[in-house]
């Protein structure tokens, strides 16, 4: 059993550890589950502070998402980053640490304009030439309406609704914060579940091609069957899409990320989110092969920061 505020190590020789302690998937579409990802986000008792400092004591009742893998082979990145998750009743909590490598610990932050990828894009440029952040989020993981978020060490960012259509003039209600630190950078967020439902009300419908109104019938879910995200904490075992990525652009590029996909743009492609609806945090510690040993495996923490005690069983399935 896991007593509350307890710590618990498993190490599993395993390729793919699905955690019971987690409620039912309400999500029918997660089915290739060896290939698409799924993170819990935990409730959290008390929302941490958006400054731009990730400290442990904050961040210690989350969950801490697997090592990000670089887009372009599907190998462990090769700058370490750590990404944490959470959620209140009224908010969606990340925080990500990333380190960059030793000859150029300073990140790229000439820019604190928001939506500055899309004004380099009037300018003639491909991108935005920073070092940053993405996050692409699916609410209700129905692929009708998806959004990006990114930022900058300098604090810059941008939101915009991803698909059906790309659209840069929703400018929701976010808070960002970033700051640099003796390995790279670090930063917070915290998204507002309200945002997001007045985003997918904003969208245009992948039918139609309009954009629904807020209330009508059908917002959200037209053509994919997805619900329009709550005002408050989705409900226990509900899946959202979900992709993290560090865009690192200098001293040379590389894109690594939660998904292996080899190009992004629609829900589809997405890894999940598993809203546990208690405060049963999972963190990925650490995988690979064994020490002077053959195969390998992953190390999980499992903590109870609630107040009843747990009995979690791991389940083991090797994929090949």
């Amino acid at each position: 059993s896991l007593q509350p505020s307890a710590f618990c190590l498993f190490l599993c020789l395993c390729a793919f550890v699905p955690l019971c302690l987690l409620p039912r998937v309400h999500a029918g579409e997660v089915k290739e589950t060896a290939r698409f990802s799924m993170a819990p986000v935990p409730l959290t008792a008390k929302a941490p502070k958006i400054d731009g400092a990730v400290e442990k004591r904050e961040w210690i009742g989350t969950s801490l998402l697997p090592k990000l893998i670089r887009s372009a082979d599907g190998a462990a990145a090769d700058t370490p980053a750590r990404v944490y998750l959470a959620c209140d009743p009224n908010h969606l909590y990340l925080a990500f640490q990333f380190d960059r490598p030793a000859n150029a610990l300073i990140p790229s932050m000439q820019h604190t304009e928001r939506d500055l990828p899309a004004l380099s894009r009037q300018a003639g440029k491909n991108e935005w030439e920073d070092d940053c952040f993405e996050m692409i989020l699916d609410p209700g993981h129905g692929h009708a309406a998806c959004f990006s978020f990114g930022g900058n060490a300098a604090g810059g960012f941008w939101d915009k609704i991803q698909c059906p259509k790309e659209d840069w003039s929703w400018n929701p209600e976010w808070q960002y914060q970033a700051r640099t630190t003796d390995n790279g950078w670090e930063g917070e967020m915290a998204i507002p579940f309200a945002s997001l439902q007045a985003g997918v009300a904003q969208a245009p419908s992948p039918v139609s091609g309009g954009n629904p109104q807020p209330g009508a019938e059908g917002v959200g879910s037209k053509g994919a069957g997805a619900a329009v995200p709550h005002k408050s904490v989705p409900k226990p075992g509900e899946v959202w899409g979900f992709d993290f990525i560090n865009r690192q652009q200098t001293p040379v590029k590389e894109v690594s990320a939660f998904a292996f996909v080899a190009e992004r743009g629609g829900a589809n492609e997405l890894n999940h989110l598993l809203f546990t609806g208690e405060p049963l945090v999972v963190r990925f510690v650490e995988s690979g092969p064994f020490v002077n040993a053959q195969g390998g495996g992953a190390t999980l923490e499992l903590a109870n920061f609630s107040s009843q005690t747990a009995n979690p069983t791991v389940s083991l399935e090797l994929f090949k």
